[in-house]
């Protein structure tokens, strides 16, 4: 717990208890009791306190030129393109991370619909890991964003590997399969949305290659999201277009 909520604990017991007498004997009597206004003050105070702190994420887009590549993994690799061979792997990803709310089917419908591309891959018959690639965006996961392509650029996004199955280098082996489609329709480059926080797949995808070019900072206070996008190299001639969804 915070120190600041460690604080505030004891006198927001005393004010929800005088507030509880407020509501049950009248207001006259209460208002001016010290306790009462102390603790009233301190509340908003803080609350105040959180409202106006400035939460700020960074997020890299990073990037590879795309050429054929080496696939040595033994795993079974298969593009996919509609709903009904991922319900069971939905509904597996939705018990591993619950703030999908049972709307990751209704997600990947979308996606299929607008033409996004699917590699799965399978074990035993069942999907146990995927990712997308889009000829046309990079969305920005929990943020309400999403990157405007240049052209012959396709963004790689949600990768996702149940957890069971993590560790033995499948979204290694999903990527490079993911390049060589994407090379054989003409692409040029391949861009990819990752958090700073997320080390892991920062580390990972770094290793396949990939480079930062672009610095994103998210930024929201008091409901109002902000953002600042710059270019970190000479990877790209302009700054593409950031929009809301």
């Amino acid at each position: 717990m915070p120190a600041t909520e460690l604080r505030l604990e004891k006198p927001m017991k005393e004010f929800k208890r005088l507030w509880n007498k407020i509501q049950e004997n009248g207001l006259s009597h209460y208002l001016t009791h010290p306790m009462y206004i102390m603790n009233y003050s301190k509340y908003n105070l803080h609350m105040l306190r959180e409202r106006w702190l400035k939460k700020s994420v960074l997020i890299y887009i990073l990037a590879v030129k795309l050429e054929p590549r080496e696939n040595n993994s033994d795993v079974y690799i298969q593009c996919i393109n509609s709903v009904e061979p991922m319900k069971e792997y939905a509904h597996l990803r939705e018990i591993e991370e619950p703030s999908w709310n049972g709307n990751y089917l209704a997600e990947l419908k979308k996606r299929f619909d607008r033409g996004d591309l699917c590699i799965a891959v399978l074990e035993n018959g069942k999907i146990v890991s995927h990712v997308f690639a889009s000829h046309s965006h990079c969305d920005f996961g929990v943020f309400p964003y999403s990157l405007d392509l240049p052209k012959q650029v396709v963004g790689i996004y949600d990768a996702f590997t149940l957890s069971n199955y993590r560790g033995r280098g499948l979204y290694k082996a999903a990527f490079n399969y993911c390049v060589n489609i994407c090379y054989q329709k003409g692409f040029k480059d391949a861009w990819g949305v990752i958090s700073s926080s997320n080390v892991h797949s920062m580390m990972v995808n770094r290793s396949l290659g990939m480079q930062k070019i672009i610095e994103v900072t998210m930024s929201q206070s008091w409901g109002l999201r902000r953002h600042t996008i710059r270019r970190l190299n000479n990877f790209i001639d302009k700054l593409p277009q950031l929009r809301k969804i």
